[in-house]
């Protein structure tokens, strides 16, 4: 694959894939399978030698069960669980968002 160029470098420096790797606990083998890419491609992308495509970042979004746009913009490892508390407000039901939002609400109130 040919090597990046000074356009590229903003595509290179925007995105997750290591920490999202990392967060779903898959070696890079592991990873690498589920996108369908070798593990050497998927290295590079991941240190930012090689730019990632469309088609393989999608994929990582489903091998880590995410969104192709928190791949690109949001670090796990920094959120750490929170992301995942994130994901399951925001698929609740209206009901099931008015009690999380009520139990928070007591919660900080006692804080």
């Amino acid at each position: 694959m040919a090597r990046a160029t000074k356009s590229d470098t903003r595509q290179l420096q925007t995105h997750y894939m290591r920490e999202w790797r990392q967060h779903r606990r898959l070696n890079q083998e592991q990873a690498a399978e589920r996108i369908g890419i070798d593990r050497t491609t998927l290295g590079r992308i991941e240190n930012r030698r090689i730019a990632y495509t469309q088609p393989i970042i999608e994929a990582a979004a489903v091998a880590y069960s995410c969104e192709t746009w928190e791949i690109l913009g949001r670090n796990p490892l920094k959120a750490g669980e929170v992301v995942e508390f994130v994901r399951e407000v925001e698929g609740a039901d209206d009901a099931d968002f008015r009690q999380l939002l009520g139990y928070w609400r007591g919660m900080k109130a006692k804080h």
